[in-house]
């Protein structure tokens, strides 16, 4: 599977962004990249494989490994900390199925007999076709102060910049991935005019994943229990309290994505409701229902309820200091 890591990097509400310029960015998953200069990484040392820099060497077949698609992956957006002590940045992927032989087709749901499954997670097969850039880990507070001005209001779960921000809605969701679009020059991908939201699918702007995505990308081609393996202990933080913690800080589930297993809940796009039974390509969910999906399981969630196939919802205008999300665009021809 290769990736192209994109590098959305947020400015404060009063600073410009700087578009383009910096590095370069675009190597095959699980090479090692070089460095790049004056950059600040919200990266830790417990994730030191993680996209903590850029190659910044020529080699030809760094973009020739790229999927077509992939290749036309952003420039990254780079701009001041909060601190002004250096810039900071959003690390993104580019996932495309079917690149060196990774299909977008999987079994969603859980198989009869995993420990912890609930009735709703009928498996049914999916079929995912869109390329996808997807943010490395859950959206952190500083990313999320930096373009709205908002800080968690309940520091409960913990305040600090590199925490996953929470707090938010499912609607505040959808309005940062808007305001997002809007900064980067994209088409928003949500349609505020009607009594409820709209998702312009055609649209190319930030927006929350699918939960048949969200799931996709979770199992990065794996049928483990959990984002990244059996073993709950060293790919998510589950069952073990409050604080929320730090972003990127577990390991990578293997396409170099993080926390999709614990930390906090993710709000996705789709309304709760049961799964078909027949095949499906690229779904959304269902059509009504007053409850919207989440996935991944937090801090406080017993460990199955950070299995991939579980299932949580809520009121999409409720709020709780274990929620948070994760944003995507499509990357289309």
């Amino acid at each position: 599977m290769v990736i192209h890591p994109s590098l959305t990097r947020l400015t404060p509400v009063f600073a410009v962004l700087l578009l383009g310029g910096g590095c370069d960015l675009c190597w095959p998953r699980g090479g090692t990249p070089g460095g790049c200069e004056d950059v600040v990484d919200d990266d830790t040392a417990a994730a030191p494989d993680d996209d903590d820099a850029v190659d910044d060497d020529d080699a030809v077949d760094d973009d020739d490994a790229v999927g077509s698609l992939c290749a036309r992956a952003p420039a990254p957006i780079e701009g001041p900390t909060l601190s002004d002590e250096g810039t900071y940045r959003y690390p993104m992927v580019c996932v495309e199925p079917g690149v060196d032989g990774v299909a977008g087709g999987f079994s969603m749901g859980s198989p009869p007999g995993e420990v912890g499954r609930g009735d709703d997670e009928t498996l049914h097969d999916v079929e995912i076709t869109r390329a996808l850039v997807v943010g490395v880990r859950e959206v952190p507070q500083h990313v999320f102060e930096g373009l709205t001005g908002r800080t968690p209001t309940d520091c409960g779960s913990g305040c600090d910049p590199d925490l996953p921000m929470h707090g938010v809605s499912w609607m505040d969701a959808l309005a940062f991935c808007n305001t997002l679009s809007q900064r980067d020059g994209l088409n928003p991908a949500y349609d505020f005019s009607g009594a409820e939201p709209a998702w312009r699918e055609d649209a190319d702007g930030w927006r929350l994943p699918t939960e048949a995505e969200w799931e996709w990308l979770a199992r990065a081609g794996s049928s483990d229990p959990y984002a990244g393996g059996a073993d709950l202990s060293v790919v998510a933080h589950c069952d073990a309290g409050l604080p929320v913690r730090e972003v990127g800080t577990q390991v990578d589930n293997g396409w170099d994505l993080h926390d999709l297993s614990g930390n906090v809940d993710e709000w996705v796009w789709d309304r709760y409701g049961a799964y078909p039974l027949d095949p499906v390509v690229d779904p959304s969910g269902p059509g009504d229902g007053e409850l919207h999906v989440l996935r991944g399981g937090s801090v406080i969630s017993p460990p199955a309820d950070c299995r991939v196939a579980r299932r949580g919802s809520a009121d999409p205008d409720e709020v709780s200091t274990t929620r948070g999300f994760r944003i995507v665009r499509t990357l289309t021809p």
